[in-house]
């Protein structure tokens, strides 16, 4: 997952949190239709967002999993290869 990605879609949220919230304070130029819209669409921004970033902790989890197994098969070849006879050279 590209970090570049969720900046974009937090900064696209943001923009459309700021634009409902001048909506809101102006009230005689939004109407309650245009408010509702803001809302599903913030709403499903966000949910993209979350899922973005569940699947980022995933990618993360699963990567740092890789690295100890890494480390544990590095460590056994070690091993083999200080404590193994003189012949394995």
């Amino acid at each position: 997952m590209d970090p570049r990605d969720i900046n974009e879609r937090v900064q696209a949220l943001y923009d459309r949190v700021t634009r409902l919230l001048r909506l809101v304070e102006m009230p005689q130029r939004g109407n309650l239709d245009e408010w509702a819209a803001e809302v599903r669409a913030i709403g499903a921004g966000f949910q993209r967002v979350g899922a973005m970033v569940r699947g980022a902790a995933v990618d993360l989890a699963e990567a740092r999993a890789a690295r100890e197994a890494a480390h544990a098969a590095l460590a056994e070849h070690r091993r083999l290869f200080e404590d193994g006879p003189d012949g394995y050279l």
